[in-house]
């Protein structure tokens, strides 16, 4: 179980990002990946995307696995 509660997420939300305070929500298709902001989603700058390790930055998919140990 992630703790995660997904009833809360927009729609469209494919992530969970536990690093964000107030902001957690992702749609992460391909690589037009928008967060959710002030009640609309927004892309995300392309230094976000490039290089971007799925495996190490604190995403919960929405299928509720974490894609990364945390310590």
């Amino acid at each position: 179980m992630s703790g995660v509660d997904w009833s809360e997420a927009p729609d469209g939300t494919t992530h969970y990002y536990v690093g964000s305070e107030g902001s957690p929500w992702r749609n992460l298709q391909d690589q037009d990946w928008k967060h959710w902001h002030e009640g609309a989603w927004h892309g995300c700058p392309p230094e976000f995307a490039r290089g971007l390790d799925l495996s190490s930055k604190g995403l919960i998919e929405r299928s509720g696995e974490y894609l990364i140990p945390r310590p």
